[in-house]
């Protein structure tokens, strides 16, 4: 028997009933960690961050606010300087 992949409906809040995601960094399992002595300031993770969660801090250097963060690392990857460390929630 095939089960046709549109007649198969998911409802997320019985898969994942303890789970209420209002926030990003609800089911965030990692976050990045940014070195200043390595950041060069080019802003390439805040200009990568799709939730906008980077923004230049009053030191100019990038501030990361984790509550808007969801812990995708883009930002890790886009640094050129390798100032972004993958750190544990």
């Amino acid at each position: 028997m095939m089960i046709n992949e549109n007649e198969v409906k998911y409802d997320v809040s019985k898969i994942l009933p303890s789970v209420h995601a209002e926030k990003p960094s609800a089911l965030r399992l990692r976050k990045p960690v940014i070195d200043l002595k390595r950041c060069d300031k080019t802003y390439r993770c805040v200009v990568y961050c799709p939730e906008n969660a980077i923004k230049t801090g009053k030191d100019g250097f990038p501030s990361i606010s984790y509550d808007k963060c969801d812990g995708c690392l883009i930002c890790l990857r886009e640094c050129p300087t390798t100032a972004i460390a993958e750190g544990q929630e």
